[in-house]
């Protein structure tokens, strides 16, 4: 008979896909951003990014089956928390590399947030030296 730990870990086993994305949060606003030149506000980022996910881990075909399938819906609500906790974290002003502000690979970019849209420009001096100020 299986104690409660092997009947966690089955259940959890059943339950959760471990599978890493190809990129993190920061890398994916820097290509929706910034490459690609678009604004999008928190909510659109959100599934903007749970579906450059899908299509990484999968194949833009297979996400088109998924789509037509009736099922891509619910592939991206099994992304949404987590990667609303990732943009949360990217978008915040924290002192750790996992926020696209403090992150040293991404000074020379500024993610900006006007009219509820988020955008990513060049950084200028000025606002290079005040992230750095910021982060003493």
């Amino acid at each position: 008979m299986k104690n409660l730990l092997e009947m966690a870990i089955d259940a959890t086993r059943s339950n959760i896909k471990v599978s890493s994305p190809k990129e993190n949060v920061n890398e994916s606003l820097l290509e929706l951003l910034y490459n690609q030149k678009q604004k999008f506000t928190k909510l659109e980022l959100i599934g903007a990014i749970c579906l450059r996910r899908l299509i990484l881990q999968h194949g833009e075909e297979a996400v088109q089956k998924m789509a037509e399938d009736g099922v891509l819906g619910d592939a991206i609500t099994a992304l949404n928390k987590t990667v609303k906790n990732g943009l949360e974290t990217s978008t915040s002003y924290s002192n750790n590399n996992s926020s696209f502000h403090y992150n040293e690979k991404y000074d020379k970019y500024d993610l900006r947030l006007e009219s509820n849209k988020y955008s990513i420009v060049d950084a200028t001096k000025e606002s290079i030296a005040a992230k750095k100020k910021h982060f003493v």
